[in-house]
Order: structure tokens, then C-alpha cells, then sequence
């Protein structure tokens, strides 16, 4: 499967290891757009892998956030940290 990973720029300390385990498990993967590059907001937002995605999935529970019913309304796959769950 092509996944495509998104997080905020404050834990790309975190993405590595999640790069690495579903590569093992033989997925295709995308890291977040600016990922290892230092990039501000715009840049980011016009560049060649900003791209909308019909099926999102979220590596941990949807957080309680002022704009969480815009997540839920994206109807998202929550994995709860479990990459196995990834079919």
C-alpha cells in the first residue's frame, strides 16, 4: 500500500521509526511534506506532494481539539499507535 504520513513538525522526531516499520512490512511510503527539509508554512502547501487523499488514517486517537468534528468528518481509519492494523 502507497501511504502517505502527516504530522507536525514539532514530532518529525517521531516519523523515522514509523518510516521504518512500514517499509518493513512493505509499504510504499510518503513522509510529511517538508520532512527533513527546512521549509516554512507556503512552501510546503505548494509543493509537488501536497495532495488530498480519500482515505486518511491516523496513527493515534483523534485529538480534542476545537476542529476534531472536521477530522471525524474525513471519516478516518484510527490505527490507536497499532501499524499492524495497516491491511
Amino acid at each position: 500500500m502507497k501511504i502517505y504520513l502527516s504530522a507536525s513538525a514539532k514530532i518529525y522526531g517521531n516519523v523515522a521509526p514509523v518510516i521504518k516499520e512500514l517499509e518493513t512490512m512493505g509499504h510504499e511510503v510518503i513522509p510529511p511534506n517538508g520532512y527533513g527539509e527546512d521549509l516554512d508554512e507556503s512552501a510546503i502547501r505548494t509543493g509537488d506532494n501536497y495532495q488530498q487523499w480519500e482515505e486518511k488514517i491516523l496513527l493515534n486517537s483523534i485529538p480534542d481539539v476545537g476542529f476534531a468534528d472536521e477530522i471525524i468528518g474525513m471519516n478516518p481509519i484510527v490505527l490507536n499507535g497499532d501499524l499492524s492494523a495497516i491491511q
